[in-house]
This record gives C-alpha cells, sequence and structure tokens, in this order.
C-alpha cells in the first residue's frame, strides 16, 4: 500500500467497514468487496486476509501521531466488531498489514486532496 498518511485516516474506517460485513457475511456473495471509499478500478485476485489476534498494521514511511492515532482506533473498533483482543504491544511481531505512505500530511486535511490508494491482498 502506498499512501499519503491523510488517506490512510480515511481508509482505516473503510477498511474496518469491510472486516465488519467480511466477519458477518450474508448469504449471498457480494459482487464487489465491501471498501470505503470504492476504488476507481478493481482487479480481484485470489488473495485473502484472515483476521485474526496476529494482525499487525505496521507503517512503511512517514508515520505521524495522527496516523498512528487512527491505527489504535481501528483496532479498537475491530475489537468490537470481531470480539478479538488485539495486543496493544508486542515485542517484535513480522508485519501482516503495511501501511506505505508517501509523506507527511498536512496538519489539517484540505479539500481537494489526492485520497487515492492501492490496496493488494496476496497470498502472502
Amino acid at each position: 500500500m502506498n499512501l499519503h498518511p491523510a488517506r490512510c485516516l480515511a481508509l482505516l474506517p473503510g477498511f474496518a467497514l469491510g472486516i465488519s460485513l467480511a466477519v458477518h457475511p450474508a448469504n449471498a456473495q457480494p459482487s464487489l468487496p465491501p471498501l470505503m471509499p470504492m476504488p476507481a478500478h478493481i482487479e480481484m485476485g485470489d488473495g485473502q486476509f484472515p483476521i485474526d489476534r496476529n494482525l499487525n498494521i505496521t507503517f512503511a514511511g512517514t508515520a505521524e501521531p495522527r496516523l498512528l492515532l487512527a491505527r489504535e482506533r481501528f483496532m479498537d473498533i475491530l475489537w468490537r466488531k470481531t470480539g478479538i483482543p488485539f495486543p496493544k504491544k508486542r515485542s517484535n511481531p513480522p508485519s501482516n498489514f503495511t501501511i506505505q505512505t508517501a509523506g507527511a500530511s498536512k496538519p489539517v486535511q484540505e479539500l481537494g486532496e489526492d485520497e487515492s490508494y492501492h490496496l493488494k491482498v496476496s497470498r502472502d
């Protein structure tokens, strides 16, 4: 994932919504993945992203305080949605969810900012 930190803040709640829908699936399979914001282009593959207590979100690039707090809020939401307790502190766990940021964000998000993102789920 290669994102600007401000876009990561917008993506994490959408990812939580997608996780919520994936954890509590309806009888029918949706034709589009439950992502928010919905991407302009989707290329479906056969990878999956299992959610378990080993989930570890790390940052490559800029990891500013606002983004770190967004990760904590996301993990709290995910805990409430799934009932899976996610440890707050870990000693060097392997990362299985990496957010790559392109640079620091402005202190306040502005109208018209590029909010594009790339989400790749692989077999690994």
